[in-house]
């Protein structure tokens, strides 16, 4: 019983754990590209 839970705990955690590492990749990239975006327009890079 306690193994069963462990394994739907485990399964349930690297579904959520896949997720949040996609949503933080996705935010991590915004987020650069917003800095190089902002570099940009301010003129700090070229």
């Amino acid at each position: 019983m306690l193994r069963i839970e462990k394994d739907t705990d485990e399964v349930r955690g690297g579904e959520t754990g896949t997720g949040l590492r996609y949503v933080l990749g996705i935010s991590t990239a915004l987020a650069i590209l917003a800095l190089v975006a902002l570099a940009y327009g301010f003129g700090g890079i070229g």
